[in-house]
């Protein structure tokens, strides 16, 4: 079942931050990053939703796709996420 609402934004602070702890492999700063960045998952499913019926099967592609970028996202190539 999809939230009513998303998570806020990450601090860019505890952002970074996470982003070290998962490098060492921290399951925990994955999950929290998954989470702050879910707000963007909202935003783009209700900006490209065409029904009301759709929104949380556009909600869902767009956490799998989150989930993705996270996991294979390389913090060495000095890109912002």
């Amino acid at each position: 079942m999809v939230e009513a609402e998303p998570p806020r934004r990450l601090d860019p602070k505890r952002e970074a931050v996470l982003w070290g702890l998962l490098a060492e492999g921290d399951e925990r700063a994955r999950e929290e990053l998954i989470l702050g960045y879910r707000s963007l998952v909202f935003w783009l499913a209700r900006k490209l939703q065409v029904s009301p019926s759709r929104f949380p099967d556009l909600v869902q592609e767009g956490t799998l796709a989150l989930i993705t970028a996270v996991d294979h996202f390389d913090r060495k190539r000095n890109t912002k996420f």
